[in-house]
């Protein structure tokens, strides 16, 4: 019955000369008294009718609604890009130095790094290894390369480099500040916990840290006097780099 009086209306207006946008405005505005009516009568809240191309709060609010969920889905997208994102070791950047001391003087020289990974999740570290050559280890603070040293060193009662050319490090936990791992030497493991500082971008990944080493506990020794003369504690001072994929 109401439909049947708008449309009454609607058509009068159009055979007195009326145009379509004040038929159409009329329409609205019975429309919009009828129904204020019945919400009112019933205790509903009224919302009036926009006009078209006109602004709401509501319309504002899907809008914001709809802002906020594709900035949601951006952010979780380069979190997702960060978490699954590659790096590959880069050997000719690496490094791992080691130094050691006896009474009275002290050495250093290079482990070259030969192999390292990194094990990622949700663009966290949360494991890896290392891996360094001891046959390949160099003399740097003496000259003509210290091969006297090297040779010493070599020797099977202390790094035997014939029969375990290299050493490894394997991650087993990262706080972002301090790192765990076993130190495995001559088929000797031990944990090892060192400072250590990790950062990535959209180019590379770096691990720097210096971890202190007691040699006794992988029956690292001379068989002679000059042994006692010998610090236990030696360094590992590592550097190693990696590059986005």
């Amino acid at each position: 019955m109401k439909k049947a009086a708008i449309s009454l209306l609607a058509l009068g207006l159009v055979a007195c000369g009326d145009t379509k946008t004040e038929v159409v405005t009329t329409e609205k505005a019975v429309i919009e008294t009828t129904e204020k009516q019945e919400k009112v009568s019933s205790g509903e809240p009224y919302q009036p009718i926009p006009a078209e191309g006109e602004v709401t709060e509501a319309s504002v609010e899907v809008e914001e609604v709809e802002a906020t969920d594709t900035d949601s889905e951006e952010a979780v997208s380069k979190e997702g890009e960060a978490a699954t994102m590659a790096y590959a070791f880069v050997p000719e950047k690496s490094t791992t130095k080691w130094t050691g001391s006896a009474i009275g003087e002290s050495h250093y020289g290079q482990l070259p790094v030969v192999k390292a990974e990194m094990e990622m999740k949700e663009g966290k570290l949360v494991g890896g290894m290392i891996m360094l050559s001891v046959a390949d280890m160099t003399v740097d603070d003496i000259k003509n390369g210290g091969q006297g040293l090297i040779d010493h060193l070599s020797v099977q009662s202390f790094f035997d480099t014939e029969s375990y050319p290299e050493i490894a490090f394997v991650v087993t936990s990262f706080d972002g500040g301090k790192m765990t791992g076993d130190l495995v030497i001559k088929e000797i493991t031990a944990p090892v916990t060192f400072p250590v500082t990790f950062t990535t971008d959209d180019e590379m990944a770096q691990l720097t840290g210096t971890a202190t080493v007691d040699r006794t506990v992988f029956e690292l020794a001379f068989e002679s006097a000059s042994d006692a003369a010998l610090k236990d504690e030696m360094t590992l001072e590592f550097d190693i780099v990696f590059e986005a994929k």
